[in-house]
């Protein structure tokens, strides 16, 4: 994985690889981020999993992230896994993580069900016991976008102890 960008300004906040891998799987969401070929950017909160050095999401078949996918395949996702008001200190507590890479809509029938499946147990661990009945009749009217990672940093601004 490149690391090569822009370095952060508070040096005391990064994490490692292994800790912005943590925050993107304790993350109720991630922002997925797009650009057209105008470089016009478009955000939008999604529901992910993080599978290996890939994230997935689901969403309709058509819309705007997808159309600027064909247009820019650059993209990038933002995960934000605690925030909590220091009030005292005028900061805010949080732990973030940035995933930048090339986003792709997954078309392999069995790369779309083995990502829905993964969803489906991340976001409903307790409810989901039969894949087959549940996903594959939806595998139709439902898209699946893949973030291939190419670089991952993330801050934590924690209190000191």
């Amino acid at each position: 994985m490149s690391t090569e960008h822009t370095p952060l300004r508070r040096k005391d906040r990064a994490i490692s690889e292994e800790e912005a891998r943590r925050i993107i799987r304790e993350s109720p969401y991630g922002v997925f981020i797009t650009s057209d070929s105008d470089n016009l950017p478009y955000g939008v909160p999604v529901s992910h999993v993080l599978d290996g050095n890939s994230i997935y999401f689901h969403c309709a078949l058509s819309g705007r992230k997808l159309e600027n996918m064909a247009q820019n395949p650059n993209a990038a996702m933002t995960f934000v896994s605690q925030l909590r008001l220091d009030q005292e200190a005028f900061t805010v507590r949080y732990e973030s993580a940035m995933a930048e890479g090339t986003a792709a809509l997954v078309t392999d029938p069995e790369e779309k069900y083995h990502a829905l499946v993964l969803i489906c147990k991340q976001y409903a661990p307790d409810s989901f016991k039969d894949s087959d009945n549940y996903i594959r009749p939806k595998m139709g009217v439902t898209a699946v976008c893949r973030l291939d990672i190419a670089r991952l940093s993330g801050k934590i601004n924690k209190k000191p102890e």
